[in-house]
């Protein structure tokens, strides 16, 4: 069976070499579910309580934006993304606004026919990366369909798990030599089994979810292939108006920064020199951010990683060495007249290039120093004595301490 091509929403054929592919959905406009829990839900269709959203989508075109705009690799480059999104009302006329051209709505045709052009893209692509993002409401079927996630035509027949998506399985076919050794998949929806699950045998269910059609041969690549879930089995995933949804901030404040490993001491590969996202670091990252951000809005939500990764991969780097600001403050403050401050960096080199900074007016503001670990080195003057400490410079908090001088 063939399907008409989908057009991708970047697409630079000027990319040569090791290419990055993505695919990327976001649902938050049902057409069969009510709007609000007051509303009747339609007779003839099965929506499974639930009701149209408002989150998934924004969030869903938050990440993609950030790997049009901001993604760098030092050998991998961005050359395709297919984005389909279903907004909301409410999204389109805020956070989304005009996405461009090639942008179609995630219907379960569109859907299925956007898996397979992104599987096609990323033949040929061993050393590459695809990646996978898929927003919306989320249900758990059985053990083998442990995230599925929810396409904007849910309801439409009788069998409607075939208008879902099916991460778990769309992983497992996506193992193949000819394919990206290193695959990034994020599931950002809820995991919770719906009541209706009962009426149905395990073995007729209704329906087949969405995954690419061919079976790849098995054993034939040694693949990382993390998946990263917004909410832990059993628990729902939420969002908040105007933000998008706590799983998509989280997920680029980690990749903009918060998520980085330091570079290696001792470097075996040239990405190993640069700040970086590895499936390790944003395992143990991704669920600190979503929870803080969660805590914000008086929320609590957990994420859930599936499939840890084989091999040691990076997902991506920072072209540039990040910095953060820092403030500081002397006391007393006669000790700061006349003091000056030093940040030097493991080479024993400063790390700011204006030279030792007066400490007066308290606090020493530095808006842009490297991150990392430094020597702080301040030199009064008499009576009061040197004092030295090491200090860390991190991404998201900077510095912010005081030094009392004796």
């Amino acid at each position: 069976m063939t399907h008409e091509s989908t057009e991708p929403w970047v697409n630079r054929q000027q990319v040569t070499g090791p290419a990055l592919h993505a695919l990327v959905i976001g649902v938050s406009e049902y057409a069969f579910l009510p709007a609000t829990q007051d509303e009747f839900p339609r007779d003839d269709k099965v929506t499974l309580g639930l009701t149209k959203l408002k989150t998934p989508a924004a969030g869903a075109f938050r990440f993609a934006k950030w790997l049009r705009d901001r993604y760098w690799h030092p050998t991998v480059k961005v050359k395709t993304i297919r984005l389909l999104i279903s907004p909301s009302t409410e999204e389109r006329e805020n956070e989304i606004g005009n996405p461009g051209e090639n942008v179609l709505p995630a219907s379960s045709a569109n859907v299925a026919a956007a898996l397979e052009d992104w599987k096609t893209a990323c033949r040929g692509n061993p050393d590459g990366i695809a990646v996978m993002y898929v927003a919306g409401h989320g249900v758990r079927w059985d053990s083998e369909y442990d995230s599925l996630i929810l396409l904007e035509d849910f309801g439409t027949e009788g069998q409607f798990l075939s208008e879902t998506v099916a991460m778990e399985k769309t992983l497992k076919r996506m193992s193949n030599t000819d394919l990206p050794a290193t695959q990034f998949y994020f599931a950002d929806s809820c995991r919770v089994n719906p009541d209706e699950a009962k009426n149905w045998d395990p073995d007729d269910p209704p329906g087949t979810p969405i995954a690419p059609r061919q079976r790849e041969p098995k054993n034939n690549a040694v693949i990382c292939a993390p998946l990263f879930n917004a909410a832990c089995t059993g628990q729902t995933a939420k969002g908040y108006r105007s933000e998008g949804t706590f799983f998509s901030q989280g997920l680029v404040e980690c990749l903009d920064g918060y998520g980085w490993m330091s570079p290696s001491d001792r470097p075996t590969r040239e990405i190993d020199r640069y700040f970086r996202i590895t499936p390790e670091g944003l395992s143990l990252r991704l669920p600190e951010r979503v929870q803080a951000i969660a805590a914000r809005h008086g929320e609590f939500q957990q994420t859930e990683v599936n499939r840890y990764p084989l091999n040691v991969t990076v997902f991506s780097a920072s072209e540039k060495h990040p910095v953060a600001p820092v403030e500081l403050t002397v006391d007393p403050k006669n000790a700061a007249e006349g003091a000056k401050a030093i940040l030097n960096g493991d080479d024993g080199n400063p790390v700011i290039d204006d030279g030792p900074q007066p400490c007066a007016p308290p606090p020493l503001r530095l808006p842009a120093v490297p991150v990392g670990k430094h020597a702080l080195i301040v030199n009064p003057t008499a009576p009061y004595k040197q004092y030295v400490s090491t200090v860390m410079v991190s991404l998201y908090d900077g510095y912010s301490g005081k030094v009392t001088l004796r």
